[in-house]
């Protein structure tokens, strides 16, 4: 009867249900996040999570922005993309 975080780290996991999977990329370990699959539980997802995730599932089809930068910092959010 609890919410179940369910955290994998095989390609394509977020399809399949899981809501955060990690991932190797250029030798760094990486995570990306499934608010859809998150939210089908019961869970939030924190936003500074979501800030430093490679990628975020939203379910909505709706790319929407990850991170900004702070008044005078440069912020890198390239890599950074919403995933439907």
């Amino acid at each position: 009867g609890h919410p179940v975080l369910v955290v994998s780290d095989r390609n394509g996991a977020l399809n399949a249900g899981s809501m955060v999977n990690f991932l190797m990329e250029s030798g760094h370990v990486r995570f990306e996040v499934s608010l859809l699959a998150a939210r089908q539980a019961g869970l939030l997802i924190s936003s500074d999570l979501l800030a430093v995730a490679e990628h975020v599932k939203t379910g909505d089809g709706r790319a929407q922005p990850l991170c900004a930068p702070l008044a005078g910092q440069r912020t890198d959010c390239a890599r950074r993309v919403a995933i439907r």
